[in-house]
């Protein structure tokens, strides 16, 4: 499993294909996958200056994981940025005292930030080694949620249950590759248990291992609230008190329910901005939490329809805390548009500028242009709903046929998403040309809405200039 983890390696430094990850159940499999990945490394010379630090070998050069957070290891450029359980990054340096060494690590879409000695090495659980370890192989708790373009996963036989040979079964997009081991060959290094004979297959030890059905009744066991604490947590939000603590417990599993998925299926007319969500980086970070705040705000202050029952009165508390909640939605999904702003080219984005700008000044304001502009735009979003309900029509035609391919069920249903997101996109753009115009007949809530979006603007000129700087 390691050698095919360096042939990826390799593949990937010449170009020819994107990083692979190691996946394990257990701890002490981790460590044994990311010592042969630094052998591999040491012996090509990619890591070098071998320096020990509480369980770990660390070198110039490793690719290291952090096991906790940690607020006091900030971002130099973002105070309120900073490691947090999951932070990659890079050792660009060894600092320090020889027996007490610090690491310098370029954290991916953090910075360069010098990590303790102290945080390294102080353990974070049994068996998991300390704050800081590499990164090369991580395990299945840690790896779920993630998608990988090439994963290689581990199921070992006695180790491995139905819930982590799933997780190793479905973090590859485009590569995957799982392995599996025979019961007399494990070993773990050093020896934890006795070692017993067994002469079963890899294969059949597995299928015997997945068979068996390991009673989930651990966690009821070691916590009797558990089963109370999953009924209520499958209850609407507006359904769950607030008052014990297992109401507490499942009201945050049904925020992280409700988060979880408009995250990962935003809807493109109410998401932060209508767009496919960023790779990665702060911008990504602004648009989870803006896509997170905003599909929390409806769930916990739903707006009341004709045909539904009516919301009770709010006393003043209530009221408070609605328009906080909503102050605080409102500042996250400006942050995010002005986050996406900034990801536009820089001649595009001054133009927008000026022409925001020239209708709030009567001497500048063109009314012809204007005027045209939002003829245009309503012409786009005629064509746009159009494309949208054509695409809407195919999906649902392949998707009710029987014996179709699923992959040309799934290009229909990404082609009416990406219609969808191009009509919001163009009701935005329709909007903005309206307020622009009525902006520039003195109208005084238009001129409000384009000196919200003129200050978006500078905003997200600011954040280009900041990025400048940082990478020139």
């Amino acid at each position: 499993m390691a050698a095919d983890w360096y042939l990826d390696h390799q593949r990937h430094c010449a170009g020819h294909t994107i990083p692979s990850q190691m996946i394990a159940e257990r701890n002490t499999d981790r460590h044994a996958l990311n010592r042969r990945a630094q052998a591999w490394l040491r012996h090509d010379g990619t890591l070098t200056h071998p320096t020990p630090i509480g369980d770990d070998t660390f070198h110039l050069g490793d690719r290291v994981v952090a096991q906790r957070p940690d607020k006091t290891l900030t971002a130099p450029d973002d105070g309120r940025a900073h490691v947090v359980n999951g932070s990659i990054g890079t050792v660009t340096a060894i600092r320090g005292d020889r027996e007490r060494p610090d690491l310098v690590v370029d954290f991916d879409h953090l910075g360069t930030i010098t990590v303790p000695y102290d945080f390294i090495a102080t353990e974070v659980g049994p068996g998991r080694g300390g704050g800081l370890t590499p990164a090369y192989a991580v395990t299945s708790y840690k790896a779920e949620g993630q998608t990988y373009d090439t994963a290689r996963g581990l199921a070992a036989p006695g180790a491995i249950n139905t819930e982590g040979m799933y997780v190793a079964l479905t973090r590859g997009r485009n590569d995957l590759r799982v392995y599996s081991i025979a019961p007399a060959d494990q070993r773990t290094e050093p020896p934890e248990l006795p070692i017993i004979d067994d002469t079963r297959a890899a294969t059949k030890a597995l299928a015997d291992t997945l068979d068996r059905w390991r009673g989930a009744d651990i966690a009821t066991v070691a916590d009797p609230l558990a089963a109370r604490t999953r009924s209520l947590s499958a209850a609407a939000l507006s359904e769950v008190g607030q008052g014990d603590p297992t109401a507490k417990r499942a009201r945050l599993a049904v925020e992280t329910r409700i988060t979880g998925h408009a995250i990962a299926n935003p809807d493109p007319a109410r998401a932060a901005y209508p767009r496919p969500s960023p790779e990665a980086g702060s911008h990504r970070a602004d648009w989870d939490e803006a896509v997170a705040r905003h599909a929390l705000h409806r769930h916990r202050w739903p707006t009341p329809r004709t045909d539904d029952r009516v919301l009770p009165p709010l006393d003043g508390a209530e009221l408070i805390d609605r328009r906080q909640d909503h102050a605080a939605t409102a500042a996250a999904l400006d942050k995010a548009r002005s986050r996406h702003l900034a990801s536009l080219p820089f001649d595009e984005l001054q133009a927008q500028r000026q022409k925001a700008a020239a209708a709030l000044d009567p001497s500048t304001a063109d009314p012809v242009s204007l005027s045209a502009g939002v003829g245009e735009a309503e012409a786009a979003v005629e064509r746009l709903t159009r494309d949208f309900r054509m695409a809407r029509v195919q999906h649902v035609t392949l998707a009710t046929m029987p014996r179709t391919a699923p992959d040309r069920i799934e290009t229909a249903r990404r082609a009416e998403r990406d219609a969808n997101i191009g009509l919001a996109e163009g009701r935005q753009n329709l909007a903005l040309a309206q307020h622009l115009r009525a902006a520039s007949n003195g109208e005084p809530n238009a001129r409000a809405e384009v000196e919200v979006v003129l200050k978006r603007i500078d905003t997200a000129i600011d954040h280009k200039i900041v990025d400048a700087v940082r990478d020139p």
